[in-house]
């Protein structure tokens, strides 16, 4: 095994347990902005939502630099030591299953949001056919207007 080799590994698998931790930390606001939703706190949400976004811009921007090893790696991984080569894909699926618990939460807030957003266009309607049925029984006006047959 080339020593260089061995050192790509360890660069590699550190990349991947970085973006690991951003993601485990996006994951956290992820399960704490449904929460959010369901309270409907808006100032909240948008607090949680730039914090979030400067996670996602730092993960993005540790992938950046880890592609050109991913590049190596997929051309060395078969000279590397197994021990080696198992950390990096163990660092590896600890990334995709975290970010498949962020895809999961994500779809679920989405969800939440769509509920909630139902749920306040039938509040809007029925207070719209409140207001109807109140202009057409007499609009507040004393002695109920055309229900007494003015004229």
């Amino acid at each position: 095994m080339n020593p260089d080799h061995g050192k790509l590994a360890a660069a590699l698998r550190a990349g991947l347990e970085k973006q690991t931790e951003l993601y485990r930390q996006i994951r956290q606001l992820s399960a704490r902005q449904r929460q959010l939703i369901a309270a409907n706190d808006i100032e909240g949400l948008m607090r949680l939502l730039a914090e979030k976004q400067a996670l996602i811009t730092a993960a993005s921007e540790a992938a950046e630099k880890l592609a050109p090893w991913q590049e190596q790696w997929d051309k060395m991984r078969e000279s590397v030591l197994d021990a080696e080569r198992q950390s990096v894909e163990n660092a590896a699926a600890a990334l995709r299953e975290i970010l498949g618990e962020i895809v999961a939460l994500e779809d679920e807030g989405q969800a939440a949001v769509l509920s909630a957003r139902e749920a306040a266009g039938a509040a809007i309607t029925r207070l719209q056919k409140g207001k109807a049925m109140h202009k057409a029984y007499g609009g507040g006006r004393a002695g109920g207007g055309s229900v007494r047959g003015e004229g």
